[in-house]
């Protein structure tokens, strides 16, 4: 389970939650996301997308959400 928030001013109450499930999949880049250091997760038949300020948080991102997947 993926918890994020679409507001940075409330830390204390979980905004939204992406189950992670093993039949989600990573890709690494994506053309309807024009942003440096993106990725794309389909999760659920959804879509999420994320972007890192560099790419190590990328790369690290996207194995930690990887092996969650695979499990």
């Amino acid at each position: 389970m993926l918890i994020f928030q679409n507001d940075r001013s409330d830390f204390n109450h979980p905004g939204k939650v992406i189950k992670i499930q093993n039949k989600c999949k990573i890709s690494t880049s994506d053309p309807k996301l024009d942003k440096e250091h993106s990725f794309k997760m389909i999760a659920d038949g959804n879509e999420f997308f994320f972007a890192t300020s560099n790419p190590a948080d990328k790369e690290s991102w996207m194995a930690a959400l990887t092996k969650v997947c695979d499990e």
